[in-house]
């Protein structure tokens, strides 16, 4: 029994754990997309910057600004090009490295408002500015740490973005079994609450009716007790005793 219970327990952790990992492979396998980068690339730079005091969800936000700015705005490769960087062929995150690299040497005023033609804010471009010999040794160190693994993050991202659709898959056909139950208890549900409704009317005119009965009782009494007191009075009036003999 201990053994059964410990298996299905191992089963259950092992269950979240890939939802878990699933979830966040199928993110980063749309980020991928979204940036034009590899995810091993967009991991090993949210890495590096992790070491310099930004947070790898900050480093992902930048990146996918700066592509969406250079999609909006074809006309930013031109910055590329001033400082003779190759573009063609070459992912916007490796291009954007380059540029940052060639920002260095400017004054951090000027390079702040280049950046920021990328969505880039003036702390992201200080820190990374200041720090990028640093998360550069950060990022290989994360790309050599995954090739020793045999970890390829941009198949463990198709693994895991087919996985979190086959989960969703089942999840959306569960809810259609769920509302199909559902449509068939409902003229059930219908018919059971018109009985309940019948015998509650039915309570609340027994009700009503002993309610009735009770009035009409109690208004017999007030007017024969009415009768009675005004009968008394005229016959003490005319001198002649009581009905009940007594004067």
């Amino acid at each position: 029994e201990f053994a059964g219970k410990s298996i299905i327990g191992v089963a259950t952790a092992a269950t979240a754990m890939v939802a878990v990992f699933s979830a966040q492979m199928e993110k980063m396998y749309y980020a991928s997309q979204r940036i034009g980068a590899t995810v091993g690339s967009i991991e090993a730079l949210k890495y590096g910057a992790s070491q310099i005091g930004i947070s790898g969800e900050r480093m992902q936000g930048a990146l996918e600004g700066m592509a969406q700015a250079i999609r909006s705005n074809p006309g930013l490769i031109g910055i590329f090009d001033a400082f003779h960087i190759k573009t063609k062929g070459r992912t916007p995150v490796d291009a954007f490295h380059d540029l940052l690299v060639q920002l260095k040497s400017f004054p951090i005023a000027y390079a702040e408002r280049v950046l920021s033609m990328f969505g880039m804010s003036p702390e992201m471009s200080f820190m990374l500015l200041k720090n990028l010999d640093k998360l550069d040794v950060a990022k290989e160190h994360q790309l050599a740490a995954a090739k020793a693994m045999g970890v390829d993050l941009d198949k463990a991202a198709v693994l895991g973005n087919e996985m979190s659709q086959e989960w969703s898959d089942t999840a959306m056909q569960m809810d259609l079994v769920k509302t199909k139950l559902i449509m068939d208890i409902i003229p059930y549900a219908k018919a059971f609450n018109g009985i309940v409704q019948d015998v509650v009317q039915g309570w609340a005119l027994i009700l009503n009716s002993i309610e009735k009965i009770g009035l009409y009782k109690t208004g017999v009494q007030v007017f024969n007790g009415v009768r009675k007191g005004i009968g008394e009075v005229i016959l003490d009036a005319m001198g002649i005793g009581h009905s009940d003999g007594t004067k």
